[in-house]
């Protein structure tokens, strides 16, 4: 990519990077947006997750969880503290929806690179034995979340996105994760994975936003 600026040309112009410099007096005094924009399932005409209402393993059914509704870290909170609601039925809930090693894959399984099921419910299992004997650790203990592919984290490999292993080797208590993944696991969040990332998502992609920016100044 370095080497060869055609395929950089090429590969700025496939991705529409450039398209952005047309559209700038509609884009430059528009207020940024930080909230999630989440279009209910059935509004948008599809159908409710698998699981979802159905009984689910080590507690109540899940039909508490609405499709219609966006789950924050504070109503998982809710939910766990009032025992409505365990970890591990949430991990249940969604495992199947995100593995790519089921037959079919679950419909949302593009999204993640590697889901190592066994850490993922031995995780839960743990967040809900807390609960059952209140010692939570926190607001984020039980809560559900995930890591990109360019954080090193334990039973995973790191590949930024390619064919290739760039998991690092500095190990710090005999494990390999890096700070933000050791902190979060701390407090008890479960990371049910890794997510895919796009081949050009580490450095290259800084280098187009440094691009990018020269272009609209």
């Amino acid at each position: 990519m370095e080497w060869f600026g055609f395929i950089r040309r090429q590969s700025w112009k496939n991705a529409g990077f450039g398209s952005l410099v047309n559209i700038r007096e509609h884009i430059e005094h528009t207020e940024p947006r930080f909230d999630p924009t989440v279009f209910p399932l059935e509004a948008a005409g599809g159908s409710k997750p698998n699981n979802l209402g159905d009984e689910a393993e080590d507690g109540p059914p899940l039909a508490v969880l609405s499709p219609q509704k966006k789950y924050s870290v504070a109503h998982y909170r809710s939910l766990f503290l009032s025992g409505e609601l365990t970890p591990l039925n949430v991990v249940h809930a969604i495992l199947p929806l995100i593995r790519r090693d089921t037959s079919p894959p679950g419909q949302h399984s593009v999204a993640w690179f590697d889901v190592q099921v066994d850490l993922v419910i031995k995780a839960a299992e743990a967040s809900t034995l807390r609960y059952k004997e209140k010692r939570s650790l926190g607001p984020l203990d039980g809560v559900p979340t995930a890591v990109k592919d360019d954080f090193d984290m334990e039973g995973y490999i790191t590949s930024l996105g390619s064919m290739n292993d760039y998991t690092g080797q500095e190990l710090i208590d005999g494990k390999i994760d890096t700070w933000t993944v050791r902190k979060i696991e701390e407090q008890g969040a479960i990371i049910l994975g890794k997510l895919s990332m796009h081949e050009f998502g580490m450095g290259e992609l800084l280098k187009s936003l440094s691009f990018l920016q020269s272009l609209l100044r």
